[in-house]
């Protein structure tokens, strides 16, 4: 009955293939375990501009990104089962 959609997030299609995947599903649980950090122990002022880059695309613009993809279809669940 349940099913799990594992996605990196790696990529510019990611988002229409994370579409697709859930199109006609019952999204009910977001898990957004999304995260990466330095290669090394380092401070933050030390580090590239594309490390940086990388953190906030990966720590950020994806867990966003999933969120408005999967949120708007748990709002309209919700929303169903309030109406019962």
């Amino acid at each position: 009955r349940g099913w799990c959609l594992i996605s990196t997030f790696c990529g510019v299609h990611v988002p229409f293939a994370v579409k697709a995947a859930i199109a006609g599903k019952e999204v009910r649980v977001l898990v957004n375990n999304v995260g990466i950090s330095y290669p090394f122990p380092e401070y933050l002022h030390l580090q590239t501009s594309e490390t940086l880059d990388n953190l906030l695309t990966v720590n950020m613009e994806s867990m966003i990104e999933m969120t408005r993809i999967v949120v708007p279809g748990m709002v309209a669940l919700f929303q169903q089962s309030r109406a019962r």
